[in-house]
């Protein structure tokens, strides 16, 4: 996950390089990353059984992300989830060339319009965010961003048409975090479409 063309600005991300998380843009209405205006729960990381374990290898000072870095590698690498999945992953800060953080992308596709919920419970202060894959890395475009306190679980509903989707998780900064900081994220379907039916339809169910 090698977030070489992430920095934080003003608690806006924008991009640095060619390869990244460029014009992302919170839906809060401050414009930045949301800081607080999402209930929080209190959580730990224990990761539950059947979860999907993200398996990235430990990062480290040097470490290039082959695995999950999204456009932070070069070529863009995503890993793939399923719907109602619990995911526990890990995170971190190193040294390559400068400082920088360990980023996870996992990519999901949908066939029709779903609302999905998606949570994180990180054991370090975290960045959570929905891109939409459709728009590519030149530039991603963030549908929601969000800041993620230590310990506490913060969720979010959004309606998706069908398409390709990144759920995105990182340290919020770039520096202090040591590899292996563990998270529990999870992408739950809260609802689908419901088919239209005729008047001459429904009265047919119930003869």
């Amino acid at each position: 996950m090698r977030p070489t063309v992430l920095a934080i600005v003003c608690m806006l991300l924008v991009a640095t390089a060619a390869y990244g998380v460029t014009g992302l843009e919170a839906t809060d209405s401050s414009g930045g990353i949301d800081p607080g205006h999402t209930p929080r729960t209190p959580c730990t990381t224990d990761c539950p059984e059947g979860a999907i374990i993200e398996g990235e290898p430990a990062c480290g000072d040097g470490y290039v992300d082959v695995y999950n870095g999204g456009c932070n590698s070069n070529p863009p690498v995503y890993q793939p989830i399923t719907l109602n999945a619990t995911i526990c992953g890990e995170g971190g800060t190193f040294m390559l060339d400068t400082f920088t953080r360990d980023t996870d992308w996992y990519e999901f596709t949908l066939t029709e319009e779903t609302e999905i919920e998606f949570c994180l419970c990180p054991d370090f202060t975290a960045t959570l965010a929905l891109v939409d894959g459709q728009a590519g890395c030149n530039p991603p475009q963030t549908i929601r961003l969000l800041e993620v306190p230590y310990l506490e679980q913060v969720c979010f509903a959004e309606v998706l048409a069908p398409g390709t989707y990144w759920l995105f998780v990182a340290s919020l900064y770039f520096d202090g975090l040591p590899c292996g900081a563990e998270y529990v994220a999870t992408a739950t379907v809260t609802a689908t479409p419901v088919d239209d039916a005729s008047w001459g339809t429904v009265k047919a169910l119930y003869r």
